[in-house]
C-alpha cells in the first residue's frame, strides 16, 4: 500500500495525518503520490507505475463514455433520417391530396 493510500485510510477513519511537519485533515489537502515519492528512487518508480495505471484506467473509462456518445450520435442520426423520410412521405401524400382536390 502506498504512503498516500495509508494516509487516506487514516483520514477516512476520522484521524488527522502529520507528515513533514504539516497536519492534514482532509484527503484533498494531502500531497500527491508523486510529491510524496520525490527524492526516493524506488518510491518514484512505484509512483510512476501507479500514476500510469491510473491514467490508463481513466483513459479506458473515458473511452467508454466516448463509445456511448458515438452510439448515441449514430442513433440520433438514424432517428433524424427516419423522421426526415417520414415527413417526406407525409409531404408527398399532402401534395397528392391537394392535387386531387383541385
Amino acid at each position: 500500500m502506498s504512503i498516500r493510500k495509508e494516509m487516506e485510510a487514516i483520514l477516512k477513519s476520522g484521524k488527522s495525518v502529520l507528515y513533514g511537519g504539516v497536519s492534514y485533515n482532509t484527503i484533498e489537502e494531502l500531497p500527491s503520490e508523486a510529491e510524496l515519492a520525490k527524492g526516493n528512487a524506488a518510491m518514484e518508480k512505484i509512483a510512476k507505475e501507479n500514476i500510469k495505471a491510473e491514467m490508463k484506467r481513466l483513459s479506458d473509462e473515458l473511452s467508454l463514455m466516448d463509445d456511448d456518445k458515438e452510439d448515441k450520435e449514430v442513433k440520433e442520426d438514424k432517428e433524424i433520417e427516419k423522421a426526415g423520410k417520414s415527413s417526406d412521405t407525409t409531404s408527398d401524400k399532402d401534395k397528392a391530396g391537394k392535387t386531387a382536390d383541385k
